[in-house]
């Protein structure tokens, strides 16, 4: 009985003792989890913390993106507005050059082909000249034999003419006018030739 009490008092004060020794570790155990515990909650709220800045950055950023794509909207909008009025007023500009252009070659045909029919009429003019200006060379010559002839008639060239037998000084009176009336008309300058010429 004694040994069987030993035994009971051994096992009560190893129990005790092996109680004692898991309390003990149960606590170190409980202590080491609740500081576990602080840590993680001390990490979690860091964490968080971090999370609710970044979600404030991403707020921020997000809220600066939509008004860089929003002025560069604008921004872009004006551009093509502007560039768009530049390019029509330049399309009307290029419009108004061409129509500009047309009208001077068109002028400029019509100058060219009066030109040509003033050199035309001034060659014609300068030919009718000429040929005045040798009818009158012709027509002064023809004067002046005509007048020669007239100073050198004499008496007997007067009594030819009146002859009345023969009438042979009269025909070739006549003939010589007749002559001398051909040859005016050979240098008279028709309507028909001006106009030609």
């Amino acid at each position: 009985m004694r040994s069987i009490l030993r035994l009971f008092i051994f096992v009560v004060f190893a129990g005790s003792t092996d109680v004692q020794a898991q309390d003990n570790n149960a606590q170190k155990a409980l202590q080491k989890a609740q500081f576990m515990l602080r840590q993680v909650s001390s990490e979690k709220t860091e964490l968080q913390s971090q999370v609710d800045g970044l979600k404030q950055q991403v707020d921020q950023l997000t809220r600066e993106l939509a008004a860089t794509k929003s002025n560069a909207a604008g921004s872009q909008q004006k551009t093509e507005e502007k560039y768009t009025g530049a390019i029509a007023q330049w399309k009307q500009r290029d419009s108004e050059t061409n129509a500009t252009l047309a009208v001077t070659k068109d002028q400029l045909k019509q100058q060219l082909t009066q030109s040509k029919n003033l050199e035309t009429s001034l060659q014609k003019q300068t030919e009718n000249f000429s040929v005045c200006y040798e009818n009158n060379k012709k027509l002064y010559e023809l004067n002046h034999q005509l007048l020669d002839r007239y100073e050198n008639k004499g008496i007997g060239d007067v009594l030819k003419q009146r002859e009345p037998f023969t009438g042979m000084a009269k025909v070739e009176v006549e003939n010589l006018v007749q002559d001398y009336r051909y040859q005016l008309d050979d240098l008279k300058l028709q309507p028909e030739q001006a106009k030609n010429n």
